[in-house]
């Protein structure tokens, strides 16, 4: 599910065997995101979140580390939501986890979007 900040669900992203990803069609998953190991955090949290791009990833690393985690779905979306976590728990730890995507005209998107929601967002 990809839920706002009240985890209210706007959307289900499906995955298929073959890897294909879909939203519902004319559903809103821009600035939503999945959270795995955690619900509710008070706004005063300090400790760290991780951020990734799509679910497997984001599984994969809260098995890893047993930090929280969230999924935003795609490279495009982590800034999005990097800002609404960001004024949402704004004394926590955002560590960024870039996606090495394949180059699009020479720039790898998943790189190129943590890196800007860590600049922006005060993240690492």
């Amino acid at each position: 599910p990809a839920r706002d900040p009240e985890g209210k669900i706007w959307s289900l992203q499906r995955i298929y065997p073959d890897g294909t990803k879909i939203f519902f069609r004319n559903s809103c998953f821009v600035g939503m995101f999945h959270k795995i190991g955690l619900y509710k955090l008070p706004r005063n949290f300090s400790g760290t979140l991780l951020l990734a791009e799509g679910y497997a990833t984001t599984a994969s690393i809260y098995m890893a580390t047993n930090i929280p985690s969230i999924c935003c779905f795609t490279a495009g979306n982590i800034p999005n939501v990097a800002k609404i976590l960001r004024t949402q728990y704004p004394l926590a730890k955002l560590v960024i986890c870039a996606d090495s995507d394949p180059p699009i005209n020479g720039i790898s998107q998943g790189i190129a979007k943590a890196t800007e929601a860590s600049i922006n967002f005060n993240g690492n």
